[in-house]
C-alpha cells in the first residue's frame, strides 16, 4: 500500500519523467518484438507491424497505462486549468468584466458582514457570555417606563439572590465617573459588589478583585484598574499592588490589574448606560450602608443587576421564578403608591449587546445579498453570451468524444477560476467600503469601529465566492453543454454559434430588474421618512450651546450649589453677544431623564400616574428658545424646597385641563415614601410652555412638567448667543475658572448636535441603503446593455434583411427599444409586487410615510423606465445604422 502512494505521488510530481520511461519501455519491447517476428523470417517492416498490432498501439498502451497510476481525474483538473487560464487571458475584457462584477457583490457583502460580526458577534473576554442576564424589576402600573430600565430596588436584589435557585451567580454594580487628581483627566469607572467579577468569570491579571471585606463601608478604599491604565500610569510595573490612586479627593490601594481587553461595563454593553462612558478603567467597591442594603424604594442613580443562569435554566424560566419571588415581596414596598404591581424580567445578555442594531444589520445584510444575486445574474449572463460563441468548439470536442461531464467540468473550471478572481477583487472592495462605511459611522452603533477583514469575515468571503462561483458557472455549463451532434453536423458547425439561449438570459434581467426594484422603493421610503423627519420642528433653538458640569465635594449643601450657579449664569448672562442663559436639570436628548408621580386637579388620576419632568432656573426657558404660551416664567422668589410652582408644557395642559386654562391649577406630588401630599399643598401651575421635542425626534412632544432648580449637585448649562461656538466656550469657561478652578465643562455640545446625534443611525441606514440600491442599478443596467447589445448581434442578419427591403431607421430603434421595454416591464411588475410584500419589512423604520407610499411607487419604476430607456438607445442607434450588403454578404 506505501509503494502504491509513492507511485501516485510520482506519478502527480513525475509525470514527465514516467512518460520518458514509459515510452523507452514500449520503444524496447516493440523493437524486442520485431527482432522475434525478423528471426521468424518476416522482412523488417511486417515485423514491426506485427510487433505494434500485437502490443495493441503505442497511443492507446500509453493512455491505459497513465490511467492506471490513478491520477486521471488529477491530470484532466490540471489541464482543464491551463486551458482556462490561457483562454481566459486570451479574452481579458471579458475577464476584467465578469470580476469587477462578482468582486462588487462579494465586497459589499462582505464588508456588511464585518460590521455584523463585529456589533452582534464580538469575541469577549467573559466565560459563557451565553449565560448572562439582566434583571429589572418593572412595575405595570409605569406604562411609561421600558421593563428593562427599572432596576431592583437594593433589598429586593438581596432577597432574589437569596431565594432564587435559577442563577449560580449575580452582582450589582452602578457607572460612575472619577476625576484623576492632579491632572484634570477623567476616568470612567464602576462601583461593584463582591459577586461582580465571579459573575463574569474573570480573574485580573495581576493580584485580585474586590471582595466581601472590600464592600464594607469602612474599608471601601481598594481599586482594581484596567491593563491600558496600568500601561499610561504606572508604565505596566510590576509591582503595582498596594500603591496609591488619587480619584475624586479619595485615596484607593491599588489591589488588582486586569487583562488587556476587559473593560466592562462600556456603552455597548448597558441598556440605558452612560453614552460619554466608553470603557471602564478602574473598579471600586459599591459598599453600600446598612440603611441602603435595607432599601426597597428606587436606588440612587442606576444600579444594574447582572446574573449568571444555570445550566440547562432558560431565561423565561428564571422571569417565572423571580416572579413568584416578587409577589411574596410586593407587600413589603413602601404603600400605597409602590405596594404592588411589580414583577420580574429577565433579558439575556446578547439582546442587550445587539441592542437595536440587530435590525439595522439584518436589513443592510439583505440589501447586499440582494446586491449579490444581481451581480451574480449579470455574470451568468456573460458566461451565457461567452459560451455561445463557444458552442461550434464545444461541438468540435464533443464529435470528437469528450463527454457532457467532462465540458461541463471545464466550464465550470473556468468559472471558478472567475470566481477566485472577483473574490480577490472583492475583498479589496471590502476593505474599501469598510473604510467608507467606518466613515460615516452614527456614532451611536456600539463596536462598529471594531469591524475588520478577520479571520471569521475572511472565512465568510472565501464561502461566498466558492458559492456565487458554482451559482453562476452552473446553469451556463448545463446549457451549453447540451449540444445535438446530428445537428451539429448536418449545419456543418454552426448550430447554436448563434444560440437560443436568449430565454435564459432574459429570465435572468426580469429578475436583476425585480431586485432593483425592490431596493429602489426600500431606499425611496427611507429618503421621504428621513426628509419628512428633517422638517420635524424641533420646538426649541438648535443654535444653543449645552455643558455639563458636575461640582466637587467641597458644595455639600443646595444653598451653596444654589450660590454657585447663580454666580456663574448672572456672569456668563452679562457677555457681550449673549441672547440668554440658564441651567436644566435633565437637558432634552441628553441621558438624563426624570419621572414624577402625581394626582391632578379634576382629573381621573390613576394608580402610579408618572410624567416626565425638568428642574429648571428662570432663564432656561429664553436660553433655549421656547416660548410662553400662558402665565409667566419662574423667578428667583420660586426656588424653595420643595419647590411651590409648576410650568408644563401645551401637552400636559391638552391632556390634563382640556377646554380650560391650565394657570393656577393644582397638582399634588407623590412623595418617595408613597404618601401623597393634601390638595392645598400642592404645587400650582404658574405657566404654560410650548412643546418641545424630548428624546426622540419620532415620538410627538409629551406631557412634561417643570421646576425651579434648586442648588443640584450637577446641571447642564444653555447659552444662547450670537457669538462663535468657540468664543463662547472659552469665555464661559474662563468664567468658571475665576469661579473655581478645580472645576470644568464637560458633554459640550450644541443642540443642533445632540439632535443630529438622535438621527444618526437613521441616516446612516438610509445613506447606505441609497448606496447599495445605485449599486443594484448600475449593475442592472450594465446586464441590461449587454443583453441588448448581443441580442442585437445576433439578429444581424434579421436587421439586414429588415433594412434590404425598406425598414426605416425609426422602425429598427423602435423594435430594438420595443423588446428591450418588454423585457423591463414584465421585471417592474414583478418588482412592485415584490417590493409591495417585502417594504412591510420597513415599517419601523419609516416616520411619516406609509409602506405603500404613492409618490415612491411612481417614481421608482418612472426612474427604471428613464433609465432603461437611456441603455436601449446605443444598441438600437447600433442597430439601425448596420449595412445591410455587408451583413448579407457575410451571411
Amino acid at each position: 500500500m506505501l509503494s502504491d502512494l509513492r507511485y501516485r505521488l510520482r506519478a502527480l510530481f513525475q509525470r514527465n519523467q514516467l512518460n520518458v520511461e514509459l515510452d523507452q519501455e514500449l520503444q524496447d519491447h516493440v523493437e524486442r518484438e520485431t527482432d522475434k517476428y525478423i528471426r521468424s523470417g518476416l522482412r523488417v517492416e511486417e515485423a514491426r507491424r506485427r510487433a505494434l498490432i500485437a502490443l495493441g498501439g503505442i497511443e492507446q498502451v500509453r493512455q491505459q497505462t497513465r490511467d492506471s497510476r490513478g491520477t486521471r481525474m488529477i491530470e484532466q483538473m490540471r489541464q482543464d486549468l491551463r486551458y482556462g487560464l490561457r483562454s481566459l487571458g486570451k479574452n481579458r475584457s471579458f475577464t476584467a468584466v465578469f470580476v469587477v462584477t462578482l468582486g462588487l457583490g462579494i465586497g459589499s457583502c462582505t464588508a456588511i458582514f464585518s460590521l455584523m460580526t463585529a456589533v452582534m458577534f464580538p469575541p469577549l473576554p467573559y466565560g459563557n457570555p451565553g449565560r448572562l442576564a439582566y434583571i429589572t424589576i418593572p412595575n405595570r402600573h409605569f406604562d411609561k417606563v421600558p421593563p428593562d430600565a427599572v432596576v431592583p430596588a437594593n433589598a429586593d436584589f438581596a432577597d432574589i439572590k437569596r431565594e432564587s435557585h435559577s442563577f449560580s451567580a449575580m452582582t450589582q454594580f452602578e457607572q460612575r465617573t472619577f476625576k484623576l487628581n492632579g491632572t484634570g483627566i477623567s476616568l470612567s469607572g464602576a462601583a461593584v459588589d463582591a459577586g461582580f467579577f465571579t459573575t463574569l468569570q474573570i480573574s485580573p491579571e495581576l493580584g485580585r478583585g474586590i471582595n466581601t471585606e472590600d464592600n464594607q463601608p469602612e474599608s471601601a478604599g481598594v481599586v482594581v484598574i484596567s491593563h491600558s491604565l496600568w500601561q499610561q500610569l504606572f508604565g505596566a510595573d510590576s509591582s503595582v499592588l498596594g500603591k496609591s490612586l488619587q480619584l475624586s479627593d479619595k485615596t484607593y490601594r491599588v489591589v488588582g490589574v486586569m487583562a488587556p481587553g476587559f473593560n466592562y461595563p462600556d456603552r455597548g454593553e448597558l441598556d440605558y448606560g452612560d453614552k460619554h462612558i466608553a470603557a471602564t478603567d478602574v473598579w471600586v467597591p459599591l459598599a453600600l450602608t446598612p440603611a441602603q442594603r435595607a432599601d426597597r424604594g428606587f436606588p440612587e442613580g442606576h444600579r444594574y443587576a447582572l446574573a449568571r443562569l444555570r445550566n440547562g435554566i432558560s431565561a423565561k424560566q428564571a422571569t417565572e421564578e423571580l416572579d413568584a419571588i416578587m409577589q411574596r415581596l410586593d407587600p413589603l414596598h413602601t404603600p400605597p403608591a409602590f405596594k404592588d404591581g411589580w414583577y420580574a424580567y429577565v433579558k439575556p445578555f446578547a439582546q442587550t449587546l445587539e441592542g437595536s442594531a440587530r435590525p439595522l444589520m439584518l436589513l443592510l445584510m439583505g440589501c447586499v445579498s440582494f446586491v449579490l444575486l444581481i451581480a451574480c445574474g449579470n455574470a451568468a449572463n456573460l458566461l451565457l453570451a461567452r459560451n455561445v460563441n463557444q458552442t461550434h468548439e464545444m461541438g468540435v470536442r464533443a464529435t470528437l468524444g469528450a463527454g457532457r461531464d467532462r465540458l461541463i467540468r471545464q466550464m465550470l473550471t473556468e468559472s471558478l477560476i472567475l470566481g477566485v478572481g472577483g473574490g480577490l477583487a472583492g475583498i479589496g472592495l471590502a476593505w474599501a467600503f469598510l473604510r467608507m462605511l467606518l466613515l460615516l459611522d452614527p456614532g451611536n452603533i456600539p463596536r462598529l469601529h471594531e469591524a475588520s477583514l478577520n479571520g471569521r469575515v475572511l472565512a465568510f468571503a472565501i464561502a461566498i465566492t466558492f458559492l456565487t462561483s458554482i451559482l453562476t458557472g452552473t446553469l451556463p455549463a448545463l446549457s451549453a453543454s447540451r449540444i445535438n451532434l446530428i445537428a451539429f453536423l448536418k449545419s456543418g458547425g454552426q448550430t447554436g454559434a448563434r444560440g437560443g439561449r436568449n430565454r435564459l438570459r432574459s429570465t435572468l434581467i426580469m429578475g436583476e430588474v425585480a431586485i432593483v426594484v425592490v431596493l429602489l422603493a426600500g431606499a425611496g421610503l427611507l429618503v421621504r421618512s428621513f426628509i419628512k423627519l428633517e422638517q420635524v420642528p424641533i420646538g426649541f433653538s438648535l443654535t444653543t450651546l449645552s455643558m455639563k458640569i458636575n461640582l466637587t465635594e467641597g458644595y455639600k449643601t443646595p444653598e451653596q450649589r444654589h450660590a454657585f450657579f447663580q454666580t456663574l449664569l448672572s456672569q456668563i448672562g452679562a457677555l457681550q453677544g449673549t441672547v440668554g442663559t440658564g441651567a436644566i436639570g435633565e437637558l432634552p436628548f441628553s441621558d438624563s431623564k426624570a419621572l414624577g408621580i402625581f394626582r391632578i386637579e379634576d382629573y381621573p388620576n390613576q394608580e402610579g400616574q408618572a410624567v416626565d419632568g425638568a428642574s429648571v432656573t428662570p432663564g432656561y426657558f429664553s436660553a433655549m428658545g421656547i416660548s410662553s404660551i400662558e402665565g409667566r416664567s419662574f423667578t428667583d422668589n420660586d426656588v424653595s424646597a420643595p419647590p411651590k410652582v409648576f410650568i408644563v408644557n401645551q401637552a400636559f395642559a391638552k391632556k390634563y385641563f382640556p377646554g380650560r386654562n391650565a394657570v393656577g391649577k393644582w397638582v399634588s406630588p407623590v412623595n418617595p415614601d408613597g404618601s401623597v401630599q393634601p390638595d392645598k399643598d400642592g404645587r400650582t401651575i404658574v405657566g404654560v410652555v410650548a412643546d418641545v421635542r424630548d428624546g426622540s425626534v419620532e415620538q410627538s412632544p409629551q406631557p412634561q412638567f417643570f421646576s425651579p432648580l434648586n442648588g443640584p449637585p450637577s446641571a447642564y448649562i444653555v447659552i444662547r448667543s450670537v457669538l462663535p461656538r468657540k468664543d463662547v466656550l472659552q469665555s464661559a469657561t474662563a468664567i468658571l475658572h475665576r469661579i473655581d478652578a478645580n472645576l470644568a465643562f464637560s458633554q459640550v455640545h450644541s443642540m443642533e448636535e445632540l439632535v443630529s446625534e438622535t438621527t444618526a443611525r437613521r441616516r446612516f441606514q438610509t445613506v447606505l441603503l441609497t448606496i447599495f440600491a445605485g449599486m443594484a442599478l448600475a449593475l442592472a443596467l450594465v446586464g441590461f446593455y449587454g443583453l441588448l447589445t448581443y441580442t442585437v448581434m445576433q439578429r444581424s442578419s434579421e436587421m439586414g434583411i429588415r433594412i434590404a427591403f425598406g425598414a426605416t431607421r425609426r422602425h429598427i430603434v423602435r423594435l430594438v427599444v420595443q423588446q428591450g421595454l418588454q423585457l423591463v416591464s414584465l421585471g417592474l411588475i414583478l418588482g412592485i409586487t415584490a417590493a409591495l410584500v417585502f417594504t412591510r419589512l420597513l415599517t419601523s423604520s419609516l416616520y411619516g410615510v406609509s409602506t405603500l407610499d404613492p409618490i415612491t411607487f411612481v417614481a421608482v419604476p418612472a426612474l427604471f423606465l428613464i433609465a432603461s430607456l437611456v441603455a436601449c438607445v446605443v444598441p438600437a442607434r447600433r442597430a439601425a445604422g448596420s449595412d445591410p450588403m455587408s451583413i448579407l454578404r457575410c451571411e
